[in-house]
């Protein structure tokens, strides 16, 4: 990154690159643009405690933050 590119991100927190977004996608900043992906449901209920000790990875996760 050159020096002008590194202030502006410093002072403005973002740094628009001409190019970098295609013209038919790209926003103006006059209204908020919320993009998100659809929801991933689980196959099976989520579990924190089972007897045979088989836990998903997103249990795995859930019980560690938990301290379990």
């Amino acid at each position: 990154m050159d020096d002008e590119l590194t202030e502006r991100f410093l002072t403005d927190g973002v740094v628009r690159i001409e190019g970098a977004v295609p013209a038919a996608v790209a926003e103006d900043g006059s209204r908020p643009r919320f993009m998100a992906q659809p929801p991933l449901m689980p196959a099976v209920p989520c579990a924190l405690e089972r007897a045979d000790g088989a836990y998903s990875p997103m249990e795995t996760a859930i019980r560690r933050g938990l301290g379990r």
